[in-house]
Protein backbone atom coordinates (compact mmCIF):
# COMPACT_ATOMS: atom_id res chain seq x y z
CA UNK A 1 0.00 0.00 0.00
CA UNK A 2 1.33 3.43 -1.12
CA UNK A 3 0.53 6.39 0.71
CA UNK A 4 1.81 9.88 -0.45
CA UNK A 5 3.67 8.55 -3.38
CA UNK A 6 2.88 6.05 -6.48
CA UNK A 7 5.48 3.29 -5.92
CA UNK A 8 4.12 1.41 -8.87
CA UNK A 9 6.22 0.69 -11.96
CA UNK A 10 5.21 3.06 -14.84
CA UNK A 11 2.99 3.49 -17.83
CA UNK A 12 5.57 4.45 -20.10
CA UNK A 13 9.15 3.98 -19.94
CA UNK A 14 9.46 8.08 -20.91
CA UNK A 15 9.15 8.38 -17.47
CA UNK A 16 10.93 5.86 -15.57
CA UNK A 17 13.64 8.20 -14.59
CA UNK A 18 10.91 10.15 -12.72
CA UNK A 19 9.87 7.56 -10.48
CA UNK A 20 8.15 7.30 -7.94
CA UNK A 21 5.59 10.23 -7.89
CA UNK A 22 5.87 11.65 -4.55
CA UNK A 23 3.05 13.86 -2.63
CA UNK A 24 3.50 17.37 -2.98
CA UNK A 25 -0.07 18.16 -0.73
CA UNK A 26 -0.48 17.30 2.64
CA UNK A 27 -1.93 13.57 3.63
CA UNK A 28 -4.41 15.24 6.65
CA UNK A 29 -6.26 11.22 7.68
CA UNK A 30 -5.67 7.84 6.37
CA UNK A 31 -8.98 5.59 6.91
CA UNK A 32 -8.11 1.82 6.09
CA UNK A 33 -11.68 0.09 6.03
CA UNK A 34 -10.18 -3.44 5.54
CA UNK A 35 -12.75 -6.29 5.19
CA UNK A 36 -12.37 -9.94 5.49
CA UNK A 37 -12.01 -11.26 2.04
CA UNK A 38 -14.48 -13.68 0.75
CA UNK A 39 -13.56 -17.12 0.29
CA UNK A 40 -14.30 -17.02 -3.41
CA UNK A 41 -12.02 -14.26 -3.40
CA UNK A 42 -9.17 -15.45 -1.44
CA UNK A 43 -9.19 -18.88 -3.78
CA UNK A 44 -9.22 -16.84 -6.66
CA UNK A 45 -6.03 -15.08 -5.39
CA UNK A 46 -4.17 -17.87 -4.03
CA UNK A 47 -4.33 -19.50 -7.52
CA UNK A 48 -3.40 -16.36 -9.34
CA UNK A 49 -0.35 -16.03 -7.24
CA UNK A 50 0.42 -19.65 -7.59
CA UNK A 51 0.64 -19.56 -11.20
CA UNK A 52 2.78 -16.15 -10.97
CA UNK A 53 5.25 -18.36 -9.26
CA UNK A 54 5.32 -21.24 -11.82
CA UNK A 55 5.32 -18.92 -14.37
CA UNK A 56 8.06 -17.32 -12.95
CA UNK A 57 9.94 -20.73 -11.91
CA UNK A 58 9.96 -21.82 -15.59
CA UNK A 59 10.88 -18.40 -16.91
CA UNK A 60 13.96 -17.55 -14.31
Amino acid sequence: MDIGRDNGGVVDLDYEDKAPYAFTGTIKKVVLDLKPAAHEHEKARHEHHSREAVAAGVAG
